[in-house]
This record gives structure tokens, C-alpha cells and sequence, in this order.
């Protein structure tokens, strides 16, 4: 609690003012309200709920349909520099209504490590707001330190968001956890990363760090009900089965 009220601070001491919580994010709303405590009215807090009857969840078409209704005052959808299709007739869209413009998973869900290339796609952006997640004051400090100097793509950042974009392909979880829970107990977010997980890490490492979720892909009886909820309509099954091929060649490695 003590450390995110510290990151919470010094955000708001590095200029952010607008935060984005929900009910889900387990004590998030709590540790909002003892950071800012007496301070309601410097701050803006979104919030958002579980409902799950529409299909308003991170689907482009029905996106830009629900922004031209122009029933709404902002439009929070995914984009970085993977994931970038909403800059087009979604983004274009939002500006004709005069809607203000959230983008959240700037770094794809954890996908993208190189904060700083990030922030420099998003910053040709100016009038979207990333939503990044911080967990620690550092963190807070160097993504915005980015903000405080001109904003230039080099011809390595675009050789470098290239190299993401060929090595992720565009089949890749991004952990949104919409395909959760699992009937079957399959804890899925994990072992759709066991691919990234390995590629940091040497195989025995990774076969350890990954094992309780890897061994729950056993339990997999392909219902497709995961398919069903993926917003992204993933493969998961399919791609779980090859990650867990992958698991064992680095298990037979590791021995």
C-alpha cells in the first residue's frame, strides 16, 4: 500500500493528473483515494465496469460505431506501435465528435520492453492519452522523463518497432484476460507468454519460472470457450498446445 501511494504521488508530482482504475484492479481504488486524499479536484479517476453483454471490448467496427453516436465524451481503445489500427477511422472519428482520446496498453500488454521507442510512437499522437501502469517511483521518472525533451524517430526506433512487429506477428496475447477464467482451470494469460518468457530467459529458467501454468495447459479440453471471449479471436487452444511444446523441448534441454 505504502509504495503505491508513493508511486501515485510522485506521479501526480511529474504532472499526471488523470488516472485510470476500475473495481477489478482489486485495492487500486483504495490506494487511489488514500494518495489523493483531499485532493479531488486537481484530479480526473475513470473507472470501468465487468460488463460483458456487448461486444464493446476492444472491437475496432463497434468502436468507431458507438464514437459516431456521439453519446460519449472519450474512447479508450488499445493502440501502440504493434497494435496500431485505431489511428486511422477510429482516431479520425473521435476528433469529428470532439471525443477526447485514451489509448491504453501503449506498451501491448507488456509485449513492448523498450518503453522509450513506445512513448516516441505514441507522442506523434498528441491529443491521445496513454495509460501506462507504473509500479514503482523509477518507473514514473523515466517514462516522463521522455516527455520533457523534442520528440524524434530515429531510423533505428523505426528498424527496432520493426523487429517487435516480425517477432510478435500478429497472433500474440496482449493479457487483456477476457478469455479467463478457464472452466477447466487452464491458467491461460501465463502460458500464452511462456514464449515470450523464454525467449529472456535460458530454457531451464524459464521451465521453472512457467511450470504451474504450463502444467494447467494440460488440463485444455479445447470447449473454445476462450475463443469465444478473446476479443482478438486467438487461436488460443492451438497456441497454448504449441507452447506447451515448447515447454517440453526446453524441459528435455534442461535435463
Amino acid at each position: 500500500m505504502d509504495t503505491a501511494i508513493q508511486v501515485l504521488r510522485r506521479a501526480y508530482e511529474r504532472g499526471i493528473t488523470f488516472y485510470d482504475t476500475a473495481n477489478a484492479y482489486r485495492d487500486s481504488e483504495d490506494k487511489i483515494g488514500r494518495a489523493f486524499e483531499g485532493m479531488r479536484g486537481k484530479i480526473i479517476i475513470a473507472t470501468k465496469t465487468m460488463q460483458r453483454t456487448l461486444k464493446t471490448r476492444h472491437n475496432l467496427p463497434m468502436a468507431v460505431k458507438l464514437v459516431k453516436t456521439g453519446l460519449f465524451s472519450t474512447i479508450q481503445f488499445p493502440f501502440n506501435f504493434i497494435e496500431d489500427a485505431a489511428k486511422n477511422e477510429l482516431f479520425h472519428a473521435a476528433r469529428e465528435f470532439g471525443m477526447g482520446i485514451i489509448t491504453m496498453k501503449p506498451f501491448a500488454g507488456g509485449m513492448i520492453d523498450n518503453a522509450e521507442v513506445a512513448i516516441k510512437y505514441l507522442r506523434q499522437y498528441p491529443d491521445a492519452v496513454p495509460i501506462p501502469g507504473y509500479d514503482s517511483v523509477d518507473s514514473v521518472d523515466q517514462v516522463t522523463s521522455y516527455y520533457q525533451c523534442p520528440n524524434v524517430l530515429t531510423d533505428n526506433d523505426r528498424e527496432l518497432m520493426e523487429k517487435y512487429r516480425r517477432d510478435l506477428g500478429k497472433q500474440f496475447c496482449r493479457r487483456c484476460e477476457y478469455c479467463q477464467p478457464c472452466p477447466n482451470g487452464v491458467m491461460i494469460t501465463m502460458a500464452m507468454a511462456y514464449k515470450l518468457v523464454a525467449s529472456r530467459m535460458s530454457p531451464a529458467v524459464s521451465v521453472v519460472f512457467s511450470r504451474p501454468a504450463m502444467e494447467s495447459v494440460k488440463l485444455c479440453s479445447e470447449c473454445e470457450i476462450c475463443i469465444e471471449r478473446c476479443p482478438y479471436e486467438l487461436p488460443i487452444p492451438e497456441m497454448l498446445k504449441a507452447n506447451y511444446e515448447l515447454y517440453e523441448h526446453h524441459i528435455a534441454l534442461s535435463k
